[in-house]
């Protein structure tokens, strides 16, 4: 890679590490696009899953007083479930009509749930393990899995720095068991610290921004990246047909 390309690759996980720090998720959503436009698709999107699977742990560890683990792990264990009829739906219906559903499924769903007390329906245990179902069958699918995940957030008033770490421990067992199905990225070896050096500044400058960050302002910012990532389903959806 030349130093554009490099520069680039840089560019796409400072900001997707910034955001996951600030939201809890989004690094998908953010640097996605970037990395399988100078990768390739298939070691962009595993490229990824290295880099969510080094920095959640870290963030764990930062944020380790307020990690529900019971939490994660009902969440990971309800989308290994919703995994397996999102990967059967793939193979037996069109990707892209799936992807335009599930996208106008979750704008639908954080818009009602946001405008009225009515729709928040994510709520207790049941909530819980719907979210996380959702969550593995969307990211079966489309490869986003935070938006299911911020609906149960909304729904219950999931305290931000709680939600942050939780969905953290969450996200590190989904991109260990997607790795060993996908295996590991093919990339040069000044690709391979450029990400890592730009995942670590995104790191502190997430971490640094977080001082700014209220709890409301937080809890916003959660909306807008799963609002985004509803939109980003539909149209990679549409560009598909």
């Amino acid at each position: 890679m030349d130093a554009l390309h490099l520069a680039l690759l840089g560019a796409a996980v400072l900001l997707g590490a910034a955001t996951t720090r600030l939201t809890g998720m989004g690094f998908a959503l953010v640097a996605t696009p970037l990395l399988v436009l100078l990768l390739g698709t298939s070691n962009g999107v595993s490229l990824l899953l290295v880099l969510g699977f080094i920095q959640a742990p870290i963030l764990v560890y930062q944020l380790r007083r307020d990690v529900e683990v019971k939490t994660a792990l009902l969440l990971l264990a309800a989308a290994i479930v919703g995994i397996v009829p999102g990967a059967w739906l793939v193979n037996t219906l069109p990707a892209p009509v799936l992807a335009i559903v599930v996208g106008v499924l979750i704008l639908v769903g954080i818009t009602a749930t946001v405008a009225s007390e009515k729709a928040r329906v994510f709520k207790g245990t049941p909530g819980l393990l719907s979210a996380g179902f959702l969550s593995g069958f969307m990211n079966s699918i489309a490869g986003i899995g935070g938006p299911a995940v911020a609906l149960y957030a909304l729904s219950t008033g999931w305290a931000h720095a709680s939600f942050v770490a939780t969905i953290q421990l969450y996200f590190f067992g989904l991109s260990a068991s997607t790795l060993v199905a996908r295996g590991l990225p093919t990339l040069e070896p000044a690709a391979w610290v450029v990400a890592i050096v730009a995942l670590v500044a995104g790191q502190l400058l997430g971490t640094f921004l977080m001082r700014w960050v209220s709890p409301a302002l937080g809890r916003r910012l959660v909306i807008a990246v799963a609002i985004a990532g509803g939109i980003a389903t539909i149209i990679k959806g549409i560009a598909a047909l």
